[in-house]
């Protein structure tokens, strides 16, 4: 596939001096069309009647829509994502574990590395898999492409250095080091330069293998995995060489040019800025700082705190960004403005790698979840810019954690993530949010029935070293505070942990929220009347709660007492049972009340519950949602699975949609929300998507015989 973002880049200068702009719906037809083809390709192989089945559907609001989006059914689709997802493309190696990544000087393609010893290379813009090379060196630890694009180098743990040729993945020449390479890049087309794990930074030619010279700290002071950066000019090698401190190496002349002296913990990143000769170092002292080099002084430092970078720190061409990351977020940022922070999130586990293109529209990423990303940074440089006040709230708690609910009867929609002070409302016949601005970070979500009542628990702090923990009340239509009740007050050397949960009963009479220190209790008030304040009292920490729909009910969980039923009126036990091993299981009434289901990983128990006996255990599979028949009198599940949404009911199961990568985020049940015909989930930006199963059942086949019975 030629690489028609470049294209659209090339019509974007030739044009932007014009005022108004001619040609911008063909160019935004140019890029929709370069993002659909991308991003829907696996699915439009099937058939090409996905391009309006799935590929329109499933697009953003934007020109490619516009245009032919008359030419498919959309009814299915209540409301599509606001923009294009910044993940362009999601590269499976298979069973493939990789690890460094370069792009090529023309970013045409991508070279990656992995533990299996094998070397990739991609397209840069599809993702497509254009070679693989076997090295037989074992784990490949770093890769880098020559100046001149036709040669590439792959380093391995057991010292192995070699250099292939890009267009045939022959096999031009390799030598052998003492110790593990760690890091490698090319200084010219002839000469590369490479990090071992025991501290040393050696010069070798390329062309005949001889090592031209070879740099070592002091041993008392060495550090080992020796990272590597180059100046601009070449002459000039940055390297983590003693620990906290960084030394500035001239190869060719062998002389110590200086030592920089700042960080109070290891260094972990370096990366230079082609102009004005200025270097970026990242530690695990939870700062980055922006060094003159002529100088030897520091320029900028930016403090993260408690963030915990990755060995990973990188550069854009521009020298106008910087790119690093933290667990499986990565954060980019504004050189020229460190405040000015931006959050890619879609790793399951730690990112790995990160490496920007020469023209500077695209970061490739790589992660523990054997997966490499192309992140299109047109989108994520104009919909995610976050303060870096947010970003420890962010990134600290992992993964987004986003929430998402949907009110009965299916019209309001409120979402939040765990950490953020916003509350984001949207109404079906009004798609953009409106927002309620909380006072502290928000754990826990509940909205009434109606929509018309939003309850959260939100805390002074991060978990452990939160200092109250407030349940709020509010009205989502004049978005007034309503209530306020403080149900906890301490601080880390009392060990407040919580799970942050919080309840509203289905006629929003009665709040139920876990209590803390130790989460012992659970506290329950009558919204009517707040004074009115049940505590129900446990001898370990409450996991999951549920109110019964007519409200006389309360069924918890904990590891020490099992599930217990509640009786609300008088804040006695009905009962309590342990019917199997649990952990923390999604506890959920039938519409009559009659039964309880308790849904944990692939499996959903079925209970009575007026005696806690177990009628029947059912293999469910990867369950994201429940909801109800038709008639109310029965469950119902969704599920995803092979990519495609399916409904499960009692006898039945049908296939309704294909879901897109960005749709089908781990973790799914609390990132998602189903009432009646409107099926919500959040993507992986954050956005919405809103789906109508009426619609979707009409357009499917027949159900076919389910597994489930119940």
């Amino acid at each position: 596939m030629p690489n028609l973002l470049q294209v659209k880049h090339l019509i974007d200068a030739r044009f932007q001096q014009q005022t108004p702009d001619p040609s911008s719906l063909v160019k935004d037809l140019l890029y929709d069309g370069v993002r659909f083809s991308v991003r829907f390709l696996d699915s439009v192989r099937e058939g090409a009647y996905h391009i309006y089945s799935t590929g329109l559907p499933f697009s953003p609001s934007c020109a490619l829509r516009d245009q032919y989006g008359h030419e498919g059914d959309l009814s299915f689709v209540i409301q599509s994502p606001s923009t294009w997802d910044p993940c362009m493309c999601v590269i499976d190696p298979g069973n493939l574990e990789i690890g460094p990544i370069a792009f090529s000087p023309d970013g045409h393609f991508l070279v990656s590395g992995s533990r299996n010893g094998v070397v990739n290379i991609w397209n840069a813009t599809s993702g497509g898999e254009l070679r693989a090379i076997e090295t037989d060196h074992g784990n490949v630890t770093t890769v880098a492409v020559a100046p001149d694009g036709d040669r590439l180098c792959s380093g391995s743990s057991d010292g192995a250095i070699c250099i292939w040729d890009t267009s045939t993945g022959v096999l031009l020449q390799d030598f052998t080091h003492s110790n593990a390479i760690i890091s490698a890049l090319f200084s010219d087309d002839v000469h590369l330069i490479a990090g071992d794990y025991f501290g040393a930074c050696c010069i070798w030619d390329t062309i005949s293998g001889e090592l031209k010279s070879t740099y070592t700290a002091d041993a008392g002071d060495r550090l080992y995995e020796m990272l590597i950066a180059l100046s601009s000019d070449g002459s000039v090698v940055a390297l983590n060489a003693s620990k906290n401190d960084i030394h500035l190496w001239e190869w060719k002349s062998g002389r110590l040019n200086g030592i920089l002296v700042g960080h109070t913990d290891t260094v972990i990143g370096l990366a230079f800025l082609s102009v004005n000769q200025q270097l970026l170092s990242g530690s695990l002292d939870g700062k980055i700082i922006l060094w003159d080099i002529a100088a030897q002084s520091m320029l900028k430092t930016v403090d993260l705190e408690h963030l915990t970078l990755v060995k990973t720190l990188v550069v854009s061409a521009n020298c106008l960004s910087m790119a690093w990351a933290t667990q499986s977020t990565i954060v980019i940022q504004d050189i020229r403005d460190f405040h000015r922070t931006h959050f890619l999130t879609g790793h399951n586990l730690e990112v790995r790698s990160l490496a920007f293109s020469p023209d500077n529209a695209t970061l490739v990423s790589t992660s523990n979840d054997r997966t490499l990303r192309l992140w299109d940074l047109m989108v994520s440089t104009t919909q995610h810019e976050q303060s870096m006040d947010m970003a420890e709230g962010w990134v600290n708690g992992g993964e987004f954690g986003w929430q998402l609910l949907m009110a009965r009867s299916g019209y309001r929609i409120v979402q939040t993530y765990q950490g953020s002070t916003q509350i984001s409302i949207r109404d079906l016949d009004n798609t953009s949010p409106v927002r309620i601005q909380e006072c502290y970070p928000i754990a826990g979500l509940a909205v009434s029935s109606d929509g018309n009542i939003i309850v959260t628990a939100v805390t002074e702090g991060w978990t452990p070293d939160c200092k109250t923990k407030k349940i709020h009340m509010w009205d989502a239509v004049h978005f007034q505070l309503l209530f306020e009740e403080t149900t906890m007050t301490g601080g880390p050397e009392g060990g407040c942990e919580f799970n942050g949960s919080v309840a509203l009963s289905a006629d929003g009479s009665f709040i139920a929220s876990d209590h803390v220190p130790g989460n012992l209790e659970l506290w329950v008030w009558k919204t009517g009347d707040m004074s009115m304040k049940r505590i129900f009292q446990f001898p370990g920490q409450v996991f999951s709660f549920a109110f019964s729909n007519n409200a006389t009910k309360l069924i918890s969980f904990n590891f020490e007492m099992g599930l217990c039923v509640w009786d609300l009126c008088n804040g006695s036990m009905i009962i309590s049972a342990r019917p199997q091993e649990l952990d923390q299981p999604r506890l959920i009434f039938s519409p009559e009340d009659h039964l309880i289901f308790c849904i944990e990983d692939r499996s959903c128990l079925i209970l009575d519950a007026t005696k806690l006996e177990l009628i029947d255990e059912l293999d469910i599979g990867p369950t994201i949602g429940c909801g109800q028949s038709e008639d109310g009198t029965a469950l119902r599940l969704l599920q995803i699975r092979d990519e495609w949404l399916w409904e499960i009911d009692c006898a039945w199961e049908r296939r309704l949609c294909w879901l897109p990568p960005e749709c089908r985020l781990p973790d799914l049940y609390p990132q998602m929300a189903w009432q009646g015909s409107h099926f919500a989930l959040t993507i992986a930006n954050g956005d919405v998507v809103i789906l109508n199963i009426d619609q979707l059942r009409k357009t499917t086949p027949t159900p076919m015989v389910s597994c489930i019975m119940m």
